[in-house]
């Protein structure tokens, strides 16, 4: 059992750095498309990763926004989830304002008007 006198840093043997929640979103939000593909696919399991739906995307906007969603997830819930494909469209959707398409039902029946039909 570690000593619990012991910090955290001297734990970490790896020299890897050490992310709070709050410091892991700010360094998330620094990186690049490509820096963002490479982390995820080496970070998530190719079997949880969306990342057929993320790279047939039309924009890099958004293809960078569902890659920052699935390494947070995948850091705040300890390795073990990653959104899936339709938590990361309906994502996609609420972010850029467009709530159409197969989103269109759940926004009537919660009596919220989108953009596309305001």
């Amino acid at each position: 059992m570690p000593d619990p006198n012991t910090s955290y840093s001297v734990l970490n043997t790896e020299k890897k750095p050490v992310y709070t929640c709050q410091t892991y979103l700010q360094y998330i939000k620094t990186l690049t498309l490509a820096q963002l593909h490479t982390l995820a696919h080496e970070a998530i399991p190719m079997n949880l990763l969306p990342w057929a739906f993320i790279e047939d995307l039309n924009s890099d906007f958004k293809k960078k926004y569902c890659y920052q969603l699935c390494l947070v997830c995948w850091n705040a819930t300890n390795k073990t989830q990653c959104p899936k494909l339709l938590q990361l469209e309906f994502a996609c959707a609420y972010e850029t304002g467009h709530f159409s398409g197969s989103w269109h039902w759940i926004w009537q029946d919660l009596g919220v008007r989108s953009s596309s039909n305001a």
